[in-house]
């Protein structure tokens, strides 16, 4: 948490304490004495060998792990609990994948009946909603780009191709008569609060874009954001025996941060008759939002993204009846990918 005005007090004294003991008591006197040059470049050539060796060992044993319990090695590791699809299936601010390249997720063999439509808060979201549809004997196609909202005419300034990206696809889901549900999800965290406005009126343009289609919409409220590293700090919580239980966030603080975001939200579905999913509802308890669930795992692989885990603990709110009733999907003679 942050640091009180007394503990950055007493660090800021101590560093100036330590500052000046280390001036008088080390640097002065090494550099009072004079030693021969050969003498001085071996000492500093052997120096610098030792900790080149050092350093290169522990690179090469790529950290050193062993240092580390198993648990706490098991809790960093879920930094990749991501969607494994992500380089094939995520666009960026470089690249954008085609309508008809777009990922598939759910039972093979069987088109989409519903898209996820969004920036990189829908990437993890999309593998668990295709694991729930491949139940139902259904798929769900990915569209998703990393700080790139479903938001018509919005980009951030350091965003190129977001805008005509966005375009095309409401073009596409529009009159893709195979999609019948469209889940939008944005990290509303992402977006500089001047910039909420022009985020917004695209946000419901999209929306009231594709309700008049035909389409049913889901609107995804942001799902906590940690705010750290969380399969890192568990890991170390863990080395350490805490209890991995108490990390986390308040649902205070929680509600706090997204409480504007919620309300346009809850709004906009209101006036468009969107359904909305609340994420928080199953990751969160009544006053915390943990990192870690006993029997589940880590929730979240960096500071602001669930992890694909995460993921399938926030679905069990989402709003099946949304979709299409299970087992009218039509059977093709696509090839599913692996997991997919």
């Amino acid at each position: 948490g942050p640091l009180s005005a007394l503990q950055t007090t007493l660090l800021l004294l101590f560093a100036i304490l330590a500052a000046t003991a280390s001036w008088k008591f080390v640097e002065q006197p090494i550099l009072a004495q004079r030693a021969p040059r050969r003498i001085t470049f071996a000492w500093g050539a052997s120096a610098m060998m030792v900790t080149a060796g050092v350093a290169g060992a522990i690179f090469l044993s790529d950290g050193a792990p062993q240092r580390f319990s198993p648990q706490a090695l098991q809790l960093f590791a879920a930094k990749d609990d991501h969607n494994q699809q992500r380089a094939r299936c995520h666009s960026n601010e470089w690249m954008t994948i085609d309508y008809k390249d777009n990922c598939v997720f759910g039972a093979p063999g069987v088109e989409p009946v519903a898209a996820v439509w969004g920036d990189s808060a829908g990437a993890e979201l999309v593998v668990a909603l295709g694991e729930a549809a491949a139940e139902r004997r259904q798929a769900v196609m990915q569209i998703t780009s990393s700080g790139c909202p479903p938001s018509i005419d919005y980009q951030l300034q350091d965003q190129r191709l977001c805008i005509s990206h966005n375009r095309r696809t409401l073009e596409h889901l529009a009159q893709d008569a195979r999609i019948r549900t469209v889940v939008l999800a944005a990290n509303f965290s992402r977006y500089p609060w001047q910039d909420q406005p022009r985020f917004r009126a695209g946000l419901t343009r999209s929306v009231e874009t594709l309700t008049a289609a035909g389409k049913r919409v889901v609107l995804t409220q942001p799902p906590p954001n940690p705010w750290f590293a969380a399969p890192s700090a568990l890991g170390l919580v863990a080395h350490r025996g805490g209890d991995l239980e108490t990390i986390g966030i308040s649902r205070k603080q929680y509600d706090m941060e997204n409480r504007e975001a919620i309300s346009f939200l809850d709004d906009l579905a209101r006036r468009t008759g969107a359904m909305v999913f609340r994420p928080a509802d199953a990751l969160c308890t009544l006053t915390f939002c943990p990192a870690f669930e006993a029997g589940t795992g880590v929730l979240y692989f960096n500071g602001n993204h669930i992890s694909v885990t995460g993921a399938r603990v926030a679905i069990s709110r989402f709003p099946f009846s949304a979709f299409p009733p299970p087992g009218k999907s039509e059977l093709t003679g696509l090839k599913g990918t692996d997991g997919e």
